[in-house]
């Protein structure tokens, strides 16, 4: 159900929309399947560095906020092309994590 990867040398809004669509794809799926996935847990203590499933809908919301202030606040105080290039540096930290989830979601999805 995830986007795929992007083609190698594809521009920056291209996997800006990538990593944006693969990540509200997982909020969709944890948020249309909440009582599958989690069996009527609620919480589950999380290890340093990590988040669990129930945690991963408010960090990626937390995470768009954050991105979506920040580019706006590039674009109007220094214009489009630091907008675009704050996405970009965005777009360099997150490809990692979504592609990590991409390969771990493959894995759980095989027989």
């Amino acid at each position: 159900m995830l986007a795929a990867a992007p083609a190698p040398g594809a521009d920056g809004p291209t996997r800006w929309d990538i990593v944006d669509t693969s990540l509200r794809t997982v909020l969709e799926v944890i948020r249309d399947n909440g009582d599958m996935l989690f069996g009527g847990r609620t919480s589950v203590a999380s290890e340093r560095g990590r988040i669990s499933m129930i945690e991963m809908p408010f960090a990626i919301g937390r995470l768009f906020h954050e991105i979506d202030t920040h580019h706006r606040l590039s674009v109007s105080v220094r214009g489009t092309a630091a907008g675009n290039a704050y996405l970009d540096s965005c777009v360099e930290r997150l490809e990692p994590e979504v592609a990590e989830s991409r390969r771990l979601l493959g894995e759980a999805a095989k027989p």
